[in-house]
């Protein structure tokens, strides 16, 4: 059986100014963008559920397959 669920992801998503006071640690998958600013491009963190969020690489550092993986495997 499936039903339908009307609902609206919402990222966060703010400036690299705001992040850089941010202090807590992402779930894992929770992504995290970083708005443009200049000649900076939209930037973004993916978390894994243990670095706190100014540890996080940036994605363009690090494979995305390498968020998704399990640290178990």
């Amino acid at each position: 059986m499936s039903k339908e669920i009307n609902a609206r992801v919402l990222l966060k998503y703010d400036t690299a100014e705001n992040w850089a006071k941010a202090t807590f640690t992402p779930k894992r998958g929770e992504m995290l963008i970083y708005a443009p600013e200049g000649n900076t491009p939209v930037r973004y963190k993916i978390g894994d559920g243990t670095t706190l969020v100014n540890d996080l690489p940036f994605t363009i550092d690090k494979s995305i397959k390498d968020f998704f993986t399990s640290k178990d495997e």
